[in-house]
């Protein structure tokens, strides 16, 4: 084996010694014991003749099996590859997400009648297409021939057949994850997009690749640390990319693969030569002899023939050798300071909770000493994938001090009040037991927000709450704005958990059934010129003469389909006035391509201001236009789960919500007066441009506002009186950094404030 040092990561093969690098090869063998053209037949012969069974083992993801059984369907095979299969692996098809399979079940057999029980399970494929789902099983048999059932699918209800795009039965399992770290150094004079980095490579998804223009240059390197920690990788795959057909010569020349335990020294583990694909997301698979473990992994792809190199996925085929994190127990936590470090809790061995988890005993430790006295902030919103909690305690065994969970999606925050030169153990888990990568930030200066929800006057039963699916003409249940709605249910994934925006303004949507939880913006009747207006007699689940049709009737609640009208919320009772650095965050999304609509801010001296708020299309993952004129802001709040079939509100694929903000500068910078200390009276939606579409507005924030009709600075506590008790309670405020101490309202927190309240104070009041 070559050692190789960091420095010499581009210099092992020159880009036309091809020759060389085909002698160090040796023969491939796949860890999917499936090859194209090995013996197949199907579950029954309910197919199409171009996607028979024999599209599920052809190692390309272009092809597909379909079956019209639905249910119970799959394949036998006599695989030509030998082996203990130990894990099953899909790739969705190239289109509707609810013929994915859901469940399945592996058995084996050497006579081909009678077949021994493998493994079976769930199934749990993205709506993302070309999307990996892999399972991993203890099995410790190799047989002659497999037979694989897909018991279920994702929405039977709406599919008319099963479909997968590939089918890996494998003797080692990928240990690359979404999320996992990584760096890439490129021959000089090559490059990647920001969409077609290194990181999709193990995000489970063909349709998304690496690509490098000038990948004809010399080789690309990419350094990965694997989040499952330490490992043994005796195989590798290299799928090809979205229009490998298209455009011939850009798979790499080569794949030589390097491990490592220290990140500069690195060991060659295999190297082999690559075929040019010409079918797209094509799957070259290798397997070699290693017996040793590493921490990380390189990846050398030889230089292209075309002058772009490409590749969809690349999967290390192993096992994971069991090593627990160094700060596995409190007593040897991780020292840390402030700023932002990687983290994983793969193999960690805890047996706690904290009080806010769920079953969160997997976990890891940090030690963090205050530099000074003051708010700090703990939180995990950067790079990962672990659906964590975070505890802060006194000491090892200590008191616990603050605890976390989902904050931000599945991602998690605490704050607590620190002292100078006190040693904090900052604990990081995940929910249920389970383990992933993770970013840990330590903030030593948070910014503190007062943020308002705003009762909004909503006028729709439009989201899918518990209880509300598959009951399509219930005249008091849930109705779509067209034909998808957003589905709630209480999981990460799912819009009502952890609802905070990229502008870290959070958020609070209806989570009760049966009431209204949105705000409608137009015309379920005239929605998509027509096509789901409210049906005229109630279904019968019985019924095969047409009224099952999931089109449920006007419900009892919406006297009037029509809601494309001035839709205004009265904000009188908040009580809240424009300070100069107040903001007002709006979540939305709309149906059928999408819509414009005007958002209009009324206050208590007959003044205006309205501005454009712009939504794609719902579906999948789409971003809004560039924030209009008044925006602050407008971007993609995240994807959640969605509903279809209309109003059966069945699981299906995830929808976009975007979030606007709007700000007390933004309108300023656009023209309008300051609104500085101006009482908010009401917020009016209006106005949408298209006449297809149906728009939905979830929620919206003040965000640091200040009170309408300000209080006296003086009687800061505002309990009647002037004495010591408002010095004290001004003073814990201006120092954390409270808004509510801008006491002049400048919109900053400074010496100021302490000249106006101590004038006011002195003087006894205000007057």
């Amino acid at each position: 084996m070559r050692m190789i040092p960091r420095g010499d990561r581009l210099g092992s093969f020159s880009p036309f010694g091809f020759a060389t690098v085909a002698a160090l090869a040796s023969m491939a063998v796949a860890q999917d014991v499936t090859n194209q053209g090995d013996p197949i037949t199907g579950s029954s012969t309910n197919y199409p003749g171009a996607e028979s069974p024999a599209e599920a083992i052809d190692n390309s993801a272009n092809s597909k099996y379909l079956n019209f059984d639905k249910l119970n369907t799959g394949f036998t095979v006599t695989p030509t590859g030998t082996g203990i299969v130990r894990g099953l692996a899909i790739i969705t098809a190239n289109d509707a997400p609810e013929r994915d399979p859901t469940s399945f079940i592996l058995e084996g057999s050497n006579d081909g009648v009678v077949f021994t029980a493998i493994a079976s399970g769930a199934l749990n494929p993205p709506t993302t297409r070309f999307a990996i789902n892999q399972v991993g099983f203890a099995n410790s048999t190799a047989y002659s021939r497999y037979r694989v059932t897909f018991p279920s699918v994702r929405t039977p209800a709406a599919a008319n057949s099963m479909q997968v795009a590939e089918v890996q039965l494998l003797t080692a399992n990928n240990i690359l994850t979404p999320g996992d770290a990584f760096t890439t150094t490129y021959t000089p004079g090559a490059s990647s997009s920001v969409a077609e980095t290194a990181a999709n490579l193990w995000d489970a998804r063909c349709g998304t690749k690496l690509g490098v223009a000038g990948g004809n240059l010399g080789p690309t390197i990419i350094d990965v640390t694997p989040g499952l920690g330490f490992s043994r990788v005796s195989g590798i795959d290299v799928f090809g990319g979205n229009d490998d057909q298209a455009f011939g010569g850009r798979t790499p020349s080569y794949v030589t693969l390097y491990g490592s335990n220290n990140g500069v020294d690195f060991t060659q583990i295999y190297t082999t030569t690559l075929t040019q694909v010409t079918r797209n997301y094509q799957d070259q698979q290798f397997t070699f002899s290693n017996a040793t473990g590493y921490r990380r992994y390189r990846i050398e792809l030889g230089p292209t023939f075309a002058t772009f190199m490409q590749v969809g996925e690349i999967q290390l085929m192993g096992v994971v050798v069991p090593e627990p994190p160094a700060n596995d127990n409190c007593a040897n936590a991780a020292v840390v300071s402030a700023g932002t470090i990687a983290g994983s809790t793969f193999n960690a061995t805890g047996t706690d909770i904290s009080s806010c988890g769920s079953g969160d005993s997997a976990d890891v430790w940090y030690s963090y000493t205050a530099p000074s006295s003051g708010m700090v902030e703990a939180n995990t919103f950067g790079a990962g994938t672990l659906d964590t909690t975070l505890a802060v305690y006194a000491s090892c065994g200590g008191t616990e001090l603050a605890c976390g969970d989902d904050t931000r999606g599945p991602k998690s925050r605490v704050r607590w009040s620190a002292i100078a030169n006190q040693t904090y153990r900052i604990r990081v888990a995940g929910n249920n037991g389970s383990m992933g990568t993770f970013s840990l930030t330590i903030d030593e200066a948070p910014t503190i927000h007062t943020d308002v929800f705003v009762p909004l006057a909503y006028n729709f039963n439009g989201m899918v709450h518990e209880g509300e699916s598959e009951q399509p003409d219930r005249l008091s249940g849930f109705r779509s704005l067209s034909d998808r709605a957003l589905r709630l249910t209480g999981t990460p994934g799912s819009i009502e958990v952890g609802l905070e925006g990229p502008s870290t303004i959070p958020y609070s949507v209806v989570t009760e059934p049966a009431v209204f939880d949105l705000v409608q913006l137009g015309d379920r009747n005239t929605v998509d010129n027509g096509n789901w207006q409210f049906d005229t007699i109630v279904g019968n689940p019985d019924d095969d003469l047409g009224t099952r049709n999931f089109v449920g009737v006007q419900p009892e609640w919406l006297p009037d389909s029509n809601n494309s009208g001035p839709q205004t919320t009265d904000l009188t009772p908040l009580a809240s006035a424009m300070g100069s650095s107040t903001k007002i965050g709006v979540i939305y999304h709309a149906s059928n391509g999408g819509t414009t609509f005007s958002c209009t801010l009324g206050f208590d001296n007959g003044e205006t201001a309205s501005v454009l708020l712009n939504c794609p299309d719902w579906f999948g993952d789409q971003d809004p236009e560039a924030a209009g004129v008044g925006v602050e802001s407008q971007q993609q709040l995240g994807l959640y789960f969605g509903a279809g079939d209309v109003d059966n509100g069945t699981p299906s694929v995830d929808l976009n919500v975007v979030e606007a903000v709007i700000s007390t500068q933004s309108l300023i910078a656009a023209g309008w007066p300051d609104f500085t200390g101006r009482p908010l009276q009401s917020i009016t939606f209006s106005d949408s441009f298209s006449q297809v579409s149906d728009a939905a507005i979830f929620a919206a924030t003040i965000r640091d506002a200040v009170p309408a009709g300000a209080p006296c600075p003086a009687d800061f506590n505002q309990d009647g009186g002037i004495d010591g008790a408002d010095v004290e309670a001004f003073f814990l405020a201006w120092e954390d950094g409270d808004p509510s101490s801008d006491v002049n309202q400048d919109g900053g927190i400074d010496g100021g404030d302490v000249e106006t309240f101590f004038v006011a104070w002195e003087a006894g009041g205000c007057n």
